[in-house]
Parts: structure tokens; sequence; C-alpha cells
């Protein structure tokens, strides 16, 4: 979102508001420890799911914002900016980084040390790393054009990019956190695994606990690919979510990682 107004030196002076009711998650204040630079995450449980929102590229926070802070929809939060690690974005580039999504893992940490970046994990699991969005300008384009509700119809006639299954004995945090994506109930006797579909930046925004007769034939941890739909996965390029191998679809290496961090698999 580009500036509306800026001062004498050209700097952005709009206030950033709260999108929703919600409670400060996470405040980073240091510009140069993540590409987001300045940013702040609120999280909206009166929400269905409880999504979050993210304000990124800050110049300033506003007094009393800080983690735990209960905020209204429309509170200023901060200032427009262009704050960012290796030195920030030119004064001409200023802009507001906004993300609605849902994040992944309490354990992203345990993740993130066994991938040996390098270095360490300044956010906890509010590091860009652990969080997966949907498009804001799509949500707020049919919110304001009264065909949206709310956020849970929104996921609920959410189209799947991609349909997989997976053998695991896992419960994820992920489904507690978010029990609205759950359909389906559970197995009698032992969960066998899980049937999920994701959007096409990867979210996976419906779950299937499956049984043991479901996933015969899979061995632990064995995820198979079984639709794709090459439509929505053009609309994200950038997100390598499956790619084709001998004319069969594969698990892609972003689609990879949210399983690693979802399921803790190689």
């Amino acid at each position: 979102m580009k500036p509306i107004a800026r001062d004498r030196r050209g700097e952005p002076t709009d206030d950033i508001y709260a999108a929703m009711d919600g409670v400060v998650r996470y405040v980073n204040t240091h510009s140069g420890e993540s590409n987001y630079g300045r940013y702040i995450i609120v999280e909206h449980p009166d929400q269905t799911p409880a999504v979050y929102t993210l304000y990124a590229h800050l110049a300033r926070i506003a007094p009393g914002i800080n983690a735990g802070t209960t905020v209204r929809r429309g509170q200023t939060l901060a200032t427009m900016g262009r704050s960012a690690s290796g030195g920030g974005i030119p004064k001409d580039r200023a802009h507001l980084h906004f993300e609605i999504g849902v994040w992944m893992t309490r354990e992203f940490e345990a993740w993130y040390a066994k991938k040996g970046f390098g270095n360490p994990n300044r956010h906890g699991i509010w590091s860009g790393m652990n969080l997966c969005g949907i498009d804001p300008l799509d949500v707020m384009a049919q919110w304001r054009d009264g065909h949206l509700d709310d956020l849970h119809n929104y996921f609920a006639d959410m189209k799947p990019a991609v349909r997989l299954r997976i053998a695991t004995l896992r419960r994820p945090d992920f489904i507690d956190r978010y029990p609205s994506f759950l359909q389906g109930e559970p197995p009698v006797g032992l969960l066998g695994g899980w049937e999920i579909e994701c959007n096409e930046t990867g979210l996976p925004f419906r779950w299937r606990p499956l049984s043991q007769l479901e996933i015969v034939g899979m061995k632990p941890n064995e995820v198979r690919i079984l639709d794709a739909d090459a439509g929505l996965l053009r609309h994200q390029r950038a997100r390598k979510l499956v790619h084709m191998r001998r004319g069969k679809p594969e698990v892609g290496t972003d689609l990879r990682t949210i399983l690693q961090q979802l399921f803790r698999i190689d």
C-alpha cells in the first residue's frame, strides 16, 4: 500500500490502523533484523479462523503498542515507513506490507535449528518463515463490495490448488489452533494420516483425518499428491508447491517446507 501523505523530506506520514479487533502478539522494533523491517503482528481471536494481520516496513511504532496489548479496529498502530534489513527501502518505494494469514507451528524453533541457516531466529514463532497468508486485496475487495460476511465463509469457499495425503500418526498443533479447517469425524481406532487441501500459497485450509485402512500401501510420512490445479498454481509462480516428474505431480520445495513444519518430517 503506497503512502498518501509525505513530509518535506519525502518520508511517508500515513498512520497505520488495526484492520480488526485483536491482540498484539509481536512487535519488532529493530529494522535491521528482518526483511520486514519494523513490524507488528496482531492476532484476531474473535475471527474464525483466528487469523493474524501483519504490518511491516514501519517507520515508528505508536506509543503503548506492545505484545499483549488489546487493540480495536481502526486504532493507530504505527506510521508507514520503509524500514528493512540491508539499509532499508528507497524513499520513492516506501509502502506498507500488509498480510492476513495463519501461522504454522509452535515447534518452529526446532525446525529452524534443524535447517542450519547460520543465523539465530530472533522472532520466535512470529518469524516470516512460520507465516502463511491469503490475498489481502481479494479479502478487502469482497468485504467492501458486500460479498463477504466473515472470514469463515472466505475460507469455506476457497478452492484447492493442491490436494494431498500424508501417512502419519501426528496431529499438528495447527489443527488445534484452527479447528474450523477440520472436516469429518476422527476415525475409529488409530489415526492413519490426513487428506489436506492447500490454496495456491500453500496454506492448508481443509483437513480430513484418515483411518489406517485409507493409507494402506503408504510408508510412514509418505506424501502423495492427489490433485493439482495448474491454473491456480500459475497465480503464484514464485511458490513451488508441485513439480512434475515422469508425468506425475510430486511435492515441490515450498510445499515440502510447510509439511516439514507441520509434521516434523525430513
